[in-house]
């Protein structure tokens, strides 16, 4: 399986739970801060980084919250520009909403 990197707005962390068990019992490694990351001296950014490089796909939660969130802007970004596959997944949120650079992904 490959190993998944979930990124998600904080006020959205009740979704991003509910979208990690389903992921995990599906039997996916799954990355997500709440469970994976611990403190080992690095930036934030730097371990954020670190866990994009490490996983094979992103699955980003777009909803009015992560849509305004500079911090998931940087996350789907920087995965896009190292060649990762990007999964967006629409919470309260329309196809029209979907940033440009995320359409031509499924």
């Amino acid at each position: 399986m490959d190993r998944i990197f979930l990124s998600y707005a904080r006020a959205d962390e009740n979704i991003a739970r509910q979208v990690y068990d389903r992921l995990v019992y599906s039997r996916h490694e799954v990355w997500w801060d709440c469970v994976d990351m611990p403190n080992r001296g690095l930036t934030f950014i730097e371990e954020i980084r670190q866990a994009i490089e490490a996983s094979e796909r992103i699955v980003v939660i777009l909803s009015g919250n992560s849509l305004s969130s500079e911090y998931v802007t940087a996350e789907w970004s920087f995965a896009l520009r190292i060649g990762k596959v990007v999964h967006p997944a629409l919470f309260e949120a329309s196809l029209l909403d979907v940033p440009y650079a995320l359409r031509r992904y499924d």
